[in-house]
């Protein structure tokens, strides 16, 4: 009987979930992704209880994406040279650890705001080595034909987590602020037991002799030289941009604009996440009756709307449909990209790939999140969220300049 783990090019799998390995995996990462998400809330709200600063709000973000930017295409290179199985092991560990650390300085009354930056980048680093591995795991587990099904997953996973963990997070916080991070340290335990229980297929010889660096190298020159994966990775990038209002400065929204409390701020992160849930759960259906761009213009349209929405809220519930627009344009483009970077690119290059688009996302949200962080702080959060809407605008027009594929 053919193993589902080593994903064959002919399975009689019917769904991801047919594989032990990714029921397991991604059940345990599922929770997981609760902790992150209340620990996002945890940082978040501290910093902004702290110093009222709407840029060092902001700046949590930054701390957040300008590692992925800075260390992801390493972690792609070792994604597709070495074992992601021990890869993931190794930094979903450090990254337990991280969130200890800021359980127990919160817990002792010893954390100062660049303490928290420092290591939200901390975690942050360990999560761009691990990013690429667990993405192209998707080729270790599922066959081809169920790699389209796979991400969505991966895409629900971390967006049912967007509807329920912040909600938690903010309750948490509202208690005690340690106990979101010490949450987010536990919930690693699961996803840690069932990678261990996991046997990856080992990556070609060929690739595992490249050193680091050429590797990277190679990979950036594969994707520049790749149309669908080249246009994927620029258009991530500039979406993003406009896409890091949302987590940036929904928390200076809520405690200066709406004038609520965590709570709420947990409410519209989960509204958020219920949007992301909802596009997530149609993407499948509307990939596979229209081409990227189409489906990609139906996003942009949620995002641009959804952000606008947003900067003009005055009451709670007014801001949570906006977030929920927000969400749901943000995760179908997302998961479009990524789909569209996995089912175009080479085996060989496929961590590589992975790791050149979510450098460019990444680098696109911490910009934005800088950017809009300034604009918050001297003009105000109307005007940085009504800036991010007509930029994404301006993102969608130029997207045909760089059409994708009609069936990747």
């Amino acid at each position: 009987m053919p193993d589902p783990a080593r994903a064959p090019d002919e399975s009689p799998l019917r769904s991801p979930f047919g594989s032990r390995v990714f029921r397991e995996l991604w059940t345990t990462n599922l929770l997981s992704n609760f902790g992150g998400q209340a620990q996002v809330v945890a940082a978040g709200w501290l910093m902004a209880q702290m110093t009222g600063s709407a840029q060092l709000v902001a700046l949590v973000q930054t701390a957040t994406y300008t590692p992925i930017m800075l260390f992801i295409l390493a972690g792609g290179a070792l994604a597709d040279r070495g074992n992601r199985r021990r890869m993931l092991l190794v930094t979903q560990s450090a990254m337990l650890l991280v969130a200890l650390s800021l359980g127990i300085l919160t817990w002792a009354g010893q954390l100062r705001p660049w303490t928290l930056l420092a290591l939200v980048f901390m975690g942050s680093s360990f999560n761009a080595f691990s990013n690429p591995s667990w993405q192209a795991s998707l080729r270790d587990i599922l066959p081809r034909s169920l790699i389209s099904h796979g991400v969505g997953l991966n895409s629900t996973s971390v967006n049912l987590a967007r509807t329920l963990g912040p909600a938690l997070g903010g309750m948490l916080v509202s208690i005690a602020g340690a106990a979101a991070f010490l949450a987010n340290a536990l919930s690693f335990t699961g996803f840690l037991v069932a990678l261990s229980r996991w046997r990856s297929r080992a990556v070609a010889a060929d690739v595992r002799r490249d050193p680091l660096l050429p590797a990277m190298l190679a990979g950036i020159r594969y994707v520049a030289r790749t149309p669908p994966v080249r246009r994927a990775v620029i258009r991530g990038g500039l979406s993003g941009f406009s896409a890091s209002a949302i987590f940036a400065l929904l928390a200076v929204l809520v405690s200066q604009g709406l004038h609520a409390d965590a709570r709420v701020y947990g409410l519209l992160l989960a509204s958020c996440g219920t949007g992301a849930v909802l596009s997530a759960y149609a993407g499948a259906s509307l990939r596979a009756g229209l081409s990227p761009d189409q489906v990609l213009r139906i996003a942009a349209g949620a995002l641009t709307i959804g952000l606008a929405i947003l900067g003009l809220a005055a009451h709670a519930w007014v801001a949570g449909i906006g977030a929920a627009l927000g969400g749901a344009g943000w995760t179908l483009s997302h998961s479009t990209f990524n789909t569209t970077v996995q089912l175009t690119s080479a085996p060989a290059y496929c961590g590589r790939a992975l790791a050149t688009y979510q450098t460019a996302t990444f680098a696109g949200m911490a910009t934005g999140s800088a950017v809009l962080g300034w604009v918050a702080g001297h003009v105000g959060t109307t005007s940085a969220f009504l800036l991010a809407s007509g930029c994404q605008a301006a993102a969608a027009l130029s997207a045909r300049a760089l059409a994708l594929p009609q069936r990747p």
